[in-house]
């Protein structure tokens, strides 16, 4: 399978925080996050980590 990006993003940021600034999260604080990826051909796939693990769509993570 192969395809061509006609177009990277434009701009990625995380919604409603300063672009590069560090996110901090007490321990058992729910907390909800929400990625804009604006103008990528074709449509971005979000993919989002703790360290190295991939976290799934809905998943809570603990032990912060």
């Amino acid at each position: 399978m192969s395809f061509t990006v006609a177009a990277p993003p434009s701009s990625i940021e995380i919604v409603d925080h300063a672009p590069n600034s560090k996110i901090e999260i007490r321990e058992n604080q729910e907390y909800q996050l929400e990625c804009l990826v604006k103008n990528s051909k074709p449509a971005a796939k979000i993919v989002w980590y703790r360290g190295n693990v991939e976290l799934k769509l809905g998943e809570c993570v603990a032990g912060f």
